[in-house]
C-alpha cells in the first residue's frame, strides 16, 4: 500500500479469508482502487499440487489485473458467513452489525469477535472480544482496528457516536 501512496502501481495479494480485512485497510488508507489478487485460503498445510494450482490461478489473475485499467474493477469479495451474534435486536445495532459483518468474519479467523451494544450518550459501543485461544498479537492492532470500524460505519452513513472498546488498549 505504501507503493500506491507513493505513486508506484502495486497489486495486493490476499487469501480469501483476508479479503475483507485487506479491503477495509485499503479503504481506510484512501486506496479504494487498489488492485487485488485473491488466492484460496489456506496456503499452509496443503499439498504440493494444490499449492501449484493456487499459484497458477494467482498468476492468471495477476495478468488480468495488470491488463485492466486502474479503477476499472473493484477488488473481488470472499464469501462471508451471514448472521451476527451478541447484539441486541435494535434497528441501530442491527445496522451496525450488518456494516461490520465482513470485519467480524475476518476477526473470527484469529479467534476474536465484535459485540455491538449501547454506548454512552445514546450512541453505539463496539467491543472487541477474545476467547482463551485467541492469538492477541495476531488481531489487528487497536489504532488500525478503530480506524477500520469508524471508516466502515461512516461509509455506511452512521452519524451516531461510536465508542470502540479494545481490551488491549490501556
Amino acid at each position: 500500500m505504501r507503493f500506491e501512496k507513493a505513486g508506484i502501481p502495486a497489486v495486493l495479494f490476499a487469501t480469501t479469508s483476508f479479503v475483507g480485512l485487506a479491503r477495509s485497510i485499503a479503504l481506510a488508507s484512501g486506496l479504494q482502487d487498489l488492485r487485488m489478487v485473491v488466492v484460496d485460503h489456506p496456503l499452509g498445510g496443503i499439498g504440493e499440487q494444490a499449492l501449484e494450482d493456487r499459484i497458477e490461478a494467482a498468476s492468471e489473475q495477476l495478468v488480468a489485473v495488470l491488463n485492466e485499467s486502474p479503477g476499472a474493477a473493484s477488488p473481488p469479495t470472499a464469501d462471508q458467513p451471514s448472521g451476527s451474534a451478541g447484539a441486541p435486536d435494535t434497528g441501530l445495532s442491527t445496522g451496525v452489525d450488518a456494516a461490520l459483518e465482513e470485519l467480524r468474519s475476518t476477526l473470527a479467523n484469529d479467534g476474536a469477535g465484535l459485540h455491538v451494544g449501547q454506548g454512552a450518550d445514546g450512541g453505539v459501543a463496539v467491543e472487541l472480544t477474545f476467547t482463551d485461544e485467541t492469538c492477541m498479537d495476531c488481531v489487528i492492532p487497536p489504532p488500525i482496528l478503530e480506524s477500520i470500524i469508524m471508516d466502515t460505519l461512516q461509509r455506511e452513513g452512521f452519524e451516531q457516536a461510536v465508542e470502540v472498546v479494545d481490551p488491549r488498549s490501556g
